[in-house]
């Protein structure tokens, strides 16, 4: 059994070859937005939806089931459809539905990969859900391709001599808020080797003592999130990366900004160090 805690749901992401019931949840999505029915403002059941065109076929994949409910999406929703539903930016569930959101992420992981390897990379041939596993297995030369998962790191930076914590901001949303240093691995390269380096690529400082903490999937950006801790190795100066860094600040805990999504693996590695919960 493949089960992850989510508050005090379970998630179990064990894959079944099946069709859905009426009963089953259906997570219908719309680029980062879930749809929810409006006069429910819920996700729609499948008793509710089956008749719709797009609820055929292989266009219906399951994905998982939460509390012992069996959860499908559909891979492509039609426009005119996704236009009468409730839209709900999946992000925004993390305070009040952890669940949710965390769902929601994960089907976005698997839409991106659906509609991207809908074809064969190695003869061009069209591809088919396979019935044993979640994969995708080419019609003429049986080639199997499974989900595409990106290793990434992300990073606590702590100043020991002062006790003070690395936190940052990107440079790509204007709207960031601060977090922790995080960037994803390159081939031939260790996790701690991605944590070192994104530490001085972003912030201009050394680390040592990397120690792994936690790890997180994160559909968000196809990725698995591993956190570590790590100690500042040398000087504190800080030389941000501004292609991908616009501010890098050291905080005492008390001075620490809140971040406030709940299951955001950043959000529990602060906490954690800003309630001494960690030995670090």
């Amino acid at each position: 059994m493949l089960i992850q805690k989510i508050g005090s749901h379970d998630m179990n992401i064990a894959y079944v070859s099946c069709m859905p019931k009426d009963r089953d949840m259906i997570l219908l999505m719309d680029k980062s937005d879930l749809l929810f029915d409006p006069e429910t403002h819920a996700p729609f059941s499948y008793g509710d939806i089956r008749e719709e065109s797009f609820m055929k076929g292989e266009n219906v994949v399951y994905v998982f089931s939460l509390d012992n409910r069996r959860v499908f999406t559909a891979v492509n929703v039609p426009s005119d459809f996704s236009e009468k539903c409730e839209h709900v930016f999946v992000r925004d569930l993390g305070k009040n539905h952890p669940e949710l959101q965390l769902a929601g992420a994960t089907v976005m992981h698997l839409k991106t990969w659906y509609k991207t390897h809908q074809y064969c990379g190695c003869c061009g041939g069209k591809n088919h859900h396979d019935m044993a596993e979640r994969a995708m297995r080419c019609e003429k030369c049986d080639h199997l391709t499974f989900p595409v998962i990106c290793p990434a790191i992300i990073v606590a930076v702590i100043d020991k001599e002062n006790d003070r914590i690395l936190l940052t901001r990107s440079a790509r949303n204007k709207n960031s808020i601060f977090s922790l240093i995080a960037g994803f691995t390159e081939i031939g390269e260790t996790l701690e080797q991605t944590a070192a380096r994104e530490a001085m690529e972003e912030t201009g400082v050394k680390v040592k003592n990397i120690r792994p903490y936690i790890n997180q999937p994160w559909g968000f950006s196809s990725s698995l999130m591993c956190g570590f801790f790590a100690e500042l190795d040398g000087s504190p100066e800080l030389h941000i990366q501004q292609e991908e860094i616009s501010e890098a600040r050291w905080f005492d805990r008390d001075q620490m900004p809140v971040n406030d999504s709940p299951i955001d693996i950043t959000h529990h590695m602060m906490e954690m160090w800003r309630q001494r919960k960690v030995d670090f």
